[in-house]
């Protein structure tokens, strides 16, 4: 199966991905970040056919933490994760957890 790196979109923003593994572990983690937000996407390999995947979006800019929904759209090869959702207290996004 071939893998490709995400490409982020966090209120209309594109964060690059930085493609981060280790070749002894089935867990592959993508960061990014851009002005005020950092993301994480994390896909676990469980065979060559199925994956669980998780992002965490967090606020990083200046305080207070924006009120209202974030927009966000994460694609991959394998598919799409969209949504609007608040920040919690700490100004993290949790999805697919």
């Amino acid at each position: 199966m071939t893998r490709t790196r995400p490409q982020w979109c966090v209120n209309s923003k594109r964060i690059n991905a930085i493609l981060r593994s280790c070749s002894k572990t089935e867990i592959v983690d993508f960061e990014g970040k851009i002005d005020n937000w950092k993301v994480i996407y994390t896909v676990e390999i469980l065979d060559e056919q199925r994956e669980h995947t998780k992002a965490e979006i967090e606020y990083i800019g200046e305080k207070p933490i924006p009120d209202g929904e974030v927009s966000y759209i994460i694609e991959t090869d394998s598919g799409k994760m969209a949504g609007n959702t608040s920040l919690d207290d700490k100004g993290v996004i949790e999805i697919g957890a």
